[in-house]
């Protein structure tokens, strides 16, 4: 039974300390159970498992075997577009991977959204780390911080989109560096100028203030004024939403003084 957690755990462990041979069969096998178990998204689960027991991190693997995990490590990428919990591990990954795990599974997120234009894998993924308040840990060299860059952009402009996009929109921001508050503000606004009907910036402030979020924040003077301007197209997107006023009342009764 593939989708038992011993198995799995098994799997995980077997690929994390094995011999470039037992590693390519063991990924084979989890390939050849993948093509033929549509929805089980072994890979996705053994990589999270690897993660968990000891850290992409520790690993050092030959080339060989490198090019194997890398490959099944796009093929899970993909798999979690079409899986409920699949964000999930992905984050858990993400979380807990090496720097080129970390840039190769941003990479392919980013294949991802160009792949299925209606796909939020990206704000999810990172809606996911937010909760597990992983964001803080995470260091990226230039390269890296590019593409977390146009991931976060992704997120935000697929939230527009989404029905609970708002809400993860929302736990993001609240848990996020200062930097990436900026970066989603900044793109939250731009959505707002491409989209004149759009209110996400509304729902994003509602969804925050009825999570009590709006108390927390701490901004520097640029990020006040990218949030001041995200209020302000809050309050004039309300006058033509029709539950704006509703939003407006939730944020003024939970905001701060200001």
């Amino acid at each position: 039974d593939v989708d038992g957690n011993n198995n799995v755990a098994l799997i995980g462990d077997i690929i994390s300390r094995s011999d470039g041979d037992t590693v390519e069969r063991m990924i084979n096998f989890v390939e050849i159970s993948d093509a033929n178990n549509e929805g089980i998204n072994l890979s996705l689960q053994v990589l999270s498992s690897v993660a968990d027991a000891r850290s992409l991190n520790d690993l050092n693997f030959g080339n060989d075997e490198q090019l194997q995990v890398d490959r099944l490590m796009e093929e899970a990428v993909f798999s979690a577009a079409n899986s409920e919990d699949g964000a999930m591990y992905l984050a858990n990954i993400m979380s807990k991977g090496s720097e080129e795990s970390i840039y190769m599974m941003m990479d392919t997120i980013g294949q991802v959204g160009e792949t299925f234009a209606e796909s939020t894998l990206a704000l999810e993924v990172l809606s996911s780390m937010a909760d597990n308040e992983s964001f803080d840990d995470m260091n990226f060299g230039d390269q890296g911080q590019d593409l977390f860059d146009d991931m976060m952009e992704d997120a935000v402009y697929s939230a527009a989109y989404s029905d609970d996009g708002a809400e993860m929109l929302g736990s993001m921001m609240a848990n996020g560096s200062e930097e990436s508050m900026g970066m989603m503000m900044n793109t939250i606004s731009m959505v707002g100028e491409t989209d004149p009907n759009s209110s996400l910036a509304l729902e994003v402030l509602s969804s925050m203030a009825e999570n009590d979020y709006l108390d927390d924040m701490n901004f520097g003077d640029q990020g006040q004024d990218l949030f001041d301007n995200m209020m302000e197209d809050a309050v004039y997107s309300a006058a033509y939403t029709d539950d704006g006023a509703e939003m407006l009342g939730s944020m003024m009764a939970n905001g701060s003084e200001e």
